[in-house]
């Protein structure tokens, strides 16, 4: 008969905790792999956290799994002057792919989001906060209703569901995080 645990348990490192007296409370709590978020950081303060977490763990004698979670492409919008766009609900929105004088918007900068979305599409901003329906799309302009009360944010994400974009699925940055991960003892990459 097998013993030990049939679930593990992974816990993101970051900023807050990321001290050798934390990690080592971590996996005595029963971490049993850390997450390195490369979206935040540089590939040195990952490298420098990998190899702190493997001189506790090695200190313990213990096994712990290293997972590096790469960022991959993502679609963010821009506001003007980098202030929050306040929205309510049944409001026109409309998106440009850059700012222009003639009209008021918010800025998705990838041409490619106009030719790939069309009436009755979904998009989301900030996680879902914010969700608005496609009315109409142009060369240049995205018309979108709002569908929640709310403000939007520069550099906020934006996601589609069910809408298909030709996006790399890795992006330079990742690159380097997985030449990285090369060199360290990294047991899996998400």
């Amino acid at each position: 008969m097998k013993s030990g645990k049939l679930t593990k348990i992974v816990a993101t490192l970051g900023p807050a905790s990321d001290s050798p007296e934390t990690i080592e409370k971590l996996i005595e709590a029963g971490v049993n792999i850390f997450r390195f978020n490369t979206k935040h950081g540089t590939t040195q303060w990952h490298e420098e956290r990998i190899d702190r977490v493997q001189r506790v763990a090695d200190a313990l004698k213990v096994n712990i799994g290293i997972l590096v979670d790469l960022q991959g492409p993502e679609i963010r919008l821009e506001t003007m002057d980098k202030l929050p766009y306040p929205i309510e609900k049944g409001q026109i929105i409309n998106i440009t792919p850059s700012f222009t004088s003639e009209v008021e918007s918010i800025c998705i900068p990838h041409k490619l989001i106009f030719s790939a979305l069309k009436k009755g599409d979904t998009m989301l901003i900030d996680d879902g906060a914010i969700e608005l329906t496609v009315e109409g799309v142009e060369a240049n302009l995205i018309r979108a209703k709002a569908l929640d009360d709310g403000e939007i944010g520069h550099r906020k994400g934006v996601n589609l569901p069910g809408v298909e974009i030709d996006l790399p699925s890795l992006i330079h940055e990742d690159l380097k995080k997985l030449d990285m991960a090369a060199t360290k003892k990294v047991d899996f990459v998400a």
